[in-house]
């Protein structure tokens, strides 16, 4: 069904206030531009600036490599979510400062605690279409995994001849419409980062997995960083030497308040959606894939709590997997429940019966795509075939910090001699600084219990399960797993990990740089030993992996150019964690059908009366009395008389938007993204303009706090605000 609505707005249908309802779409900078007439008529001021990358507003965006954040101040202040921030308080705690749990300020940029080394911040810099380059003449390889590898040599060769103009650079290319286009993304990389500001979990997370995805929400989602680089502007690692980095542009808090109906937009880095799927490949998503990670997520996240509870170090070093699976756990159940009440698969059967259809009625596009809906089918059929088993010994290497280390070790040791354009894209030259660097947040929070806790419970999943060839050969991986008696798995995983040297970071790290595959071979460390079994198996779930790639580089293309033309062109890409750009407006909604519509901000009056003193309602004693004391000033909503938490609007988020600023009709920062909500999941697959919600923490809580409870002053300073 062509999306009508959005092509009448294009074409130019005026726009009321109040009227505009976001239709859905995480736009291009590349596509925004087909926008400005609709962006005009909503207000906003100069909307052909949003198809610039180089300059603000969207040169203030950038990207943590999993949540997005955006430059507020011009020396290198930054502003995303507490929850993006966690693996840094994490980094830096002990069972004596749980910075996690406790929030941390620092005072003076001397304070600022210094990020793991492997973390990284990008600043979208530009886009280069390499369509052409990556895809000519790839239907004349017909072997899959040589298609594959040409691929990623194009790929490879396109990046490096982007990255040797400049050594601040990071390009990759990036693949939209499943490969219907390619571009190269060219971002800035810096690797100097510092946390300056984070509130309290029971603050960034105030009601906990029980107000997680619902509204009305109240928690303070906010932290603040800072980058750094030397003092010629290059990105290096932390040295004390370095300076703030000078961002080319930054966003200036909002001068006015938001009311329900304004205009608000989005800019940031959006993960991952599935909104452009085929049946077929939701009924695998549904029945297979979906269900396992469930199952998976809970056991793990009941295993970790009870680690956490036996042990104060383990209850610092567990604090962020338990929140990130938690989060995870949730977001799957509820996607899994709408899906299925919403029957998805007959909503895309039917839109699949109408290009079908569309397709047929004329000769030349019977001759051009006629077929490629049951190529595709029959494509993804074969890959779903015996997934349960290639998920589950994915899982081995994610489970086990040292187990993962031990096969990145060996992996690295077969890449390393091979010309780089030839290297798998993970173990190119440009990533071994940072996969070294990684192994020393590995070992901030590796622990033995947590490694042989995982371990075991999976391979006593896979004892549990029918058994089939490629389980077996998983079990045989451990030696005297399979029957493990009285001795126990558990007994039997510690004694290889009792054997092994790899429990030392610099044993790691010179592994990475040094050894080769004879060394490895020799070695009998019983981990390096295991990594070798279980190569051949995860050699086997690769190839059938790039196989299907590197056929559906083929037929999803022609796919996507049927879909495109039936539906009139307008359509935007799924989420690839490239910069984004969404519209819509503050707006509440009807959780159900003759409920009461949500308004569509929340207040610290319902938070005082929320706060219970226990988890997850335990709201610092600071924030408490200065809440009670009031008054609550500038910040002060005349229509609440009371200060806004958080807000809701119509935009279209998805995970890796956290962090995203919300910005008003002048490009003014209003709030910061963090969660969606519980009735519009489901946008992940298919997203429903009159319930799908995005939550965001208000800019007026952020400040009032930073002013009440922290006493942050040069920081409020820094963000332009006069006490």
């Amino acid at each position: 069904m062509k999306n009508v609505l959005f092509i009448a707005v294009l074409m130019g249908a005026a726009v009321a206030a109040g009227a505009f309802e976001n239709p859905g779409g995480m736009w291009t900078p590349m596509q925004i531009g087909e926008h400005a007439k609709i962006l005009s008529e909503l207000g906003v001021e100069h909307p052909e600036t949003l198809s610039d990358t180089l300059h603000g507003p969207l040169s203030s965006v950038v990207w943590l490599g999993g949540c997005s954040a955006s430059f507020v101040s011009p020396e290198g202040l930054i502003v995303t979510n507490h929850h993006c921030v966690i693996s840094i308080l994490q980094f830096n705690s002990t069972p004596d400062a749980d910075y996690v749990q406790n929030g941390y300020i620092a005072r003076t940029r001397d304070q600022e605690l210094k990020a793991p080394p492997s973390s990284r911040i990008y600043v979208d810099f530009e886009f280069e279409d390499v369509t052409a380059a990556i895809r000519d003449g790839l239907e004349k390889i017909h072997d899959p995994l040589k298609r594959m590898k040409e691929i990623e040599r194009r790929s490879t060769e396109l990046a490096k001849a982007c990255e040797a103009k400049n050594a601040n650079l990071k390009c990759e290319v990036a693949s939209y419409f499943d490969g219907q286009r390619y571009y190269l993304v060219k971002r800035i990389e810096i690797k100097d980062l510092r946390l300056v500001e984070a509130p309290p979990m029971s603050v960034g997370s105030f009601g906990g997995d029980i107000d997680n995805w619902h509204w009305p929400r109240h928690a303070g989602d906010f932290a603040f960083l800072r980058a750094y680089v030397d003092k010629d502007g290059n990105s290096v690692l932390y040295s004390p030497d370095n300076v703030p980095y000078k961002p080319k542009s930054y966003f200036k808090i909002a001068s006015e308040p938001l009311h329900p109906d304004d205009f608000v937009m989005v800019a940031g880095f959006p993960g991952h959606t599935d909104r452009l799927k085929t049946s077929f490949e939701y009924k695998y998503l549904i029945d297979t894939q979906n269900p396992l990670k469930i199952e998976i997520f809970q056991d793990t996240v009941d295993i970790y709590k009870d680690l956490s509870a036996s042990d104060a170090e383990l209850k610092v070093k567990l604090g962020g997997p338990i929140f990130y699976r938690m989060n995870s756990l949730l977001f799957l159940e509820a996607l899994q429940e709408q899906v299925k009440r919403m029957n998805l698969v007959s909503i895309v059967e039917a839109n699949e019966k109408g290009l079908s259809d569309w397709i047929h009625a004329d000769p030349q596009r019977t001759a051009q795509w006629g077929d490629v809906l049951e190529d595709m089918e029959c494509e993804c059929g074969q890959y779903a075939r015996k997934m349960q088993d290639r998920m589950l010994l994915d899982y081995v290497t994610r489970s086990a910090t040292l187990v993962s280390s031990a096969y990145a070790v060996l992996r690295m040791a077969e890449e390393r001699p091979k010309k780089d354009w030839d290297r798998e894209p993970d173990y190119q030259e440009k990533n071994w600084e940072k996969l070294i660097a990684s192994e020393e947040s590995n070992q901030k929070n590796y622990d033995r219990r947590i490694d042989v806790a995982g371990l075991e419970y999976l391979i006593k999943r896979v004892q549990g399960m029918p058994g089939s060839r490629s389980r077996s050969k998983l079990l045989a991986a451990f030696p005297g797993s399979a029957h493990a008696g009285e001795k126990g798995t558990a007994a039997i995983l510690n004694e290889m990990y009792a054997g092994s040297s790899l429990e030392s970071l610099e044993t790691r790290q010179k592994l990475f740089r040094e050894a080769t595959v004879r060394d490895l071979r020799q070695s009998q460390d019983p981990l390096i030993q295991l990594a070798l079994r279980l190569r051949p198996l995860l050699k086997k779930k690769e190839d059938i992996d790039k196989r299907y790639g590197a056929n559906l580089a083929l037929l999803k293309p022609k796919y996507m150019d049927a879909l495109l033309q039936y539906k009139g062109g307008m359509i935007a890409p799924d989420a690839n964690a490239t910069l984004r750009i969404t519209y819509g407006t503050v707006r509440g909604y009807k959780p159900q059908a003759g409920s009461p519509e949500y308004y569509p901000f929340s207040c610290m009056s319902e938070l005082l009366k929320k706060d219970t003193g226990e988890h997850p309602f335990n709201s610092p004693p600071a924030l408490l009395t200065a809440a009670k004391a009031g008054p609550f000033g500038r910040y002060i909503d005349a229509a609440l008389n009371d200060l806004p938490l958080d807000i809701l609007s119509d935009l279209d988020i998805t995970g890796g938007n956290s962090g995203s600023p919300v910005l008003n009709k002048r490009f003014e920062l209003t709030g910061l993204v963090f969660d969606g909500n519980y009735e519009g999941i489901s946008s992940k697959y298919l997203f429903d303009k009159q319930i799908s919600r995005t939550i965001a923490v208000d800019m007026r809580y952020v400040l009032w706090y930073l002013g009440a409870v922290d006493k942050a002053d040069t920081l409020l300073s820094e963000l332009g605000i006069i006490k």
